[in-house]
């Protein structure tokens, strides 16, 4: 019997292990500035049903760098930005190159000024002369219209059940009904915002810490750290995330720099002549 349930365990994690072992690899190709094929590592698990927050992240991450080494920077601005709307928190290695990391700082920039993809959900109950099974849930942020559905998970007894994600196009306030009690034991309760491919974008409680359980969990938005990974085995901060860069790493540094470096180097090509004896001579000129 306890073989039987440890094999049970292992099938079920069967899949959230494989999307890990997908991000170790797309990392390890990426250190080893193989983007392609780290690219193609990321983009499967971005298309996986069984991925939670921290793995949708970490594969955006990815994906960004990628795009970016092989010059395709408006897609990697892009990928940059989706990640941040899931987790604005999200930080680059201090050791990446400036000019890969230069549309992640824009992205960083415009993520300021947007809310990011979140979920609350009000506990008090339905609403007066409402569906006494109903319960709402309100989608916030979402910048890049990555969430197209919210579902409801739930459990009275021991195993858990998500329901069919309810369609969503926007932002917006949305009803789902929970399922009859079984018995005494009370309707246990999550939402999760779901990605076009089914992996979970944000959540507002969890199994761990359901509501309907006596006491109601904190909802959430996508990127706070107790709910990273709650549906796959990265529980640690994801590979490749460091402390934010500080104000000499920043794209706008970088960008005044070659500004000036280009500005130099004209001056000098044109204060550059060559005397009747053929030795150069540097003539510079400051108005």
């Amino acid at each position: 019997m306890k073989k039987l349930a440890l094999v049970s365990i292992a099938i079920l994690c069967w899949p959230a292990l494989l999307q890990a072992g997908d991000l170790t690899a797309a990392q390890s190709k990426l250190d080893a500035m193989d983007f392609p094929g780290a690219l193609e590592l990321a983009e499967q698990v971005l298309g996986s049903s069984e991925v939670g927050p921290g793995e949708l992240v970490d594969a955006y991450r990815i994906q960004g760098l990628c795009l970016s080494a092989m010059q395709q920077t408006d897609a990697s601005l892009a990928a940059f930005r989706k990640a941040l709307s899931i987790d604005p928190s999200l930080s680059l290695s201090t050791d990446t190159s400036p000019k890969l990391a230069a549309p992640f700082y824009q992205a960083q920039a415009i993520a300021r000024e947007l809310r990011p993809i979140s979920l609350h959900h009000d506990e008090a109950g339905p609403r007066a002369g409402g569906d006494d099974r109903e319960r709402r849930v309100r989608l916030e942020g979402d910048p890049m219209r990555l969430v197209k559905g919210i579902r409801l998970c739930h459990a009275s007894g021991t195993d858990w059940r998500c329901d069919a994600a309810v369609e969503v196009s926007e932002p917006g306030e949305f009803g789902l009904r929970l399922p009859p009690a079984a018995g005494d034991a009370p309707v246990r309760y999550c939402f999760e915002a779901t990605s076009t491919h089914g992996g979970v974008l944000a959540r507002a409680g969890s199994r761990d810490k359901p509501f309907g359980a006596g006491g109601s969990p904190i909802a959430v938005q996508a990127g706070d750290r107790p709910e990273l990974g709650a549906t796959g085995p990265i529980e640690q901060e994801p590979v490749g995330r460091e402390p934010a860069a500080v104000w000499y790493e920043q794209w706008w540094f970088w960008t005044a720099v070659g500004v000036v470096v280009v500005g130099a180097a004209v001056g000098v090509g044109v204060g550059v002549g060559t005397s009747g004896s053929g030795s150069p001579s540097y003539q510079v000129s400051v108005d």
